[in-house]
């Protein structure tokens, strides 16, 4: 089967813009991806520090009720 130049050129020109669309989904993607581990970083972080100041009124409780 031949193409012609012109389908050659026109196929050629819609698999490139699909692979240039892909190319910004898989950037997007492994930004999405770093962002939502330093999201999940700042979550623990403010978890462990929310567990400190539980620990700490706890006690401050203690005390006040010696």
């Amino acid at each position: 089967m031949s193409v012609s130049k012109d389908l050659y050129e026109f196929i050629t020109t819609v698999v490139e813009d699909k692979i240039k669309d892909l190319k910004v989904t898989r950037e997007e993607y492994d930004e999405l991806k770093k962002s939502l581990r330093q999201l999940t970083e700042s979550v623990n972080l403010l978890v462990q520090s929310q567990r400190r100041s539980e620990e700490r009124l706890n006690r401050v409780e203690a005390a006040v009720e010696k």
